[in-house]
C-alpha cells in the first residue's frame, strides 16, 4: 500500500534557496523540517503533483524516496520566501529534511557505499518507470552517503508544466536511469519484481490522492496511472536484462 502523506501545519519559515522552485526549510507542526514546495512557486502548482505522485510509488516499491507530507500554509504565516514570491494559503509539498548532506548528480562516486548498490537499483526502477529527468541525489553524511531521491518536480519526462500529451508521446519507451549498471545485480531482480506487481488500481489511487489545487483533473490523473501502468511490464524486463550484465551481486 501507498505511503500516505500526513498533513502538518507551516509554522516558520527557516531557510530559503535559489532553486529553480524556490524551496525552502520550513518548521512544521509536527516538529519536524520540511523542504517546502508553495503552490505558487516559480514553477507552478502542476510541478507539485509529480513530487506527491513518483515519492508514493517509490515507497511502495521500496524506493530511498524521503517521507513527504502536505504541507498546510495558514493565512497567517505572511514571508517572501524568494524574490517576488510571498506565501499564499493552500496546500504544498514538503519532502522530510534529511540533514547534513551533499546534493550529487552521479551515483557512481558513491555506488559502493552503505547499501547504495541496492539502493540504486531500487532508484533506477523508480527513474524508468515515471520518467525521471534533472538527476539530483542526497547523499547523507551520518548514513555513508546513503542515496536518496527527492526531487521529482520535472519528472513525469522533463516537463516543468507536464501534460498528458508530452507522457504518451514517450509511452513505453525506454527511461533508462543514469549510472545503473552500478546496481546490485540482486537488487535490480527485486525492484523489477516490484515494479510489475503495481496494480492499475494501486496506482489509480496514488494518482487521484494528489490535491485539486494543483491543478491537474481526476481525468489526467487516471490517465497518468494508466500510463505508468503500460510502462511497468517494460520497465522490470529492463532492469532484469541490466541485471544479467551487471558485474556486482
Amino acid at each position: 500500500m501507498a505511503q500516505h502523506a500526513s498533513t502538518v501545519i507551516l509554522t516558520a519559515v527557516v531557510q530559503g534557496t535559489e532553486s529553480g522552485a524556490a524551496a525552502f526549510l520550513g518548521l512544521c507542526s509536527d516538529g519536524n523540517r520540511y523542504w517546502v514546495k508553495a503552490q505558487n512557486n516559480p514553477q507552478g502548482a502542476r510541478s507539485l503533483v509529480p513530487e506527491r505522485i513518483v515519492t508514493n510509488i517509490g515507497h511502495v516499491i521500496g524506493a530511498p524516496v524521503r517521507p513527504i507530507a502536505l504541507v498546510e500554509i495558514p493565512a497567517a504565516l505572511d514571508h517572501t520566501y524568494a524574490p517576488g514570491y510571498r506565501l499564499r494559503p493552500g496546500v504544498a509539498h514538503g519532502s522530510l529534511d534529511v540533514g547534513q548532506s551533499k546534493v550529487v548528480d552521479d551515483w557512481a562516486g558513491i555506488s559502493g557505499r552503505d547499501g547504495n548498490r541496492k539502493r540504486v537499483a531500487y532508484l533506477a526502477a523508480l527513474w524508468d518507470l515515471c520518467l525521471g529527468n534533472d538527476p539530483q541525489w542526497l547523499a547523507e553524511f551520518a548514513a555513508d552517503a546513503a542515496v536518496w531521491s527527492y526531487d521529482h518536480g520535472f519528472w513525469f519526462a522533463g516537463e516543468v508544466d507536464w501534460n498528458i500529451e508530452s507522457i504518451r508521446r514517450v509511452g513505453v519507451t525506454p527511461w533508462v536511469a543514469p549510472s545503473i549498471d552500478m546496481a546490485s545485480c540482486e537488487a535490480l531482480e527485486a525492484a523489477a519484481l516490484a515494479v510489475e506487481s503495481l496494480t492499475l488500481d494501486e496506482l489509480t489511487r496514488i494518482a487521484l490522492d494528489v490535491p485539486s489545487e494543483w491543478g491537474a483533473s481526476r481525468e489526467e490523473l487516471s490517465a497518468v496511472a494508466g500510463i505508468l501502468f503500460e510502462r511497468a511490464r517494460g520497465v522490470a524486463d529492463r532492469l532484469r536484462e541490466t541485471a544479467e550484465r551487471n558485474g556486482f551481486p
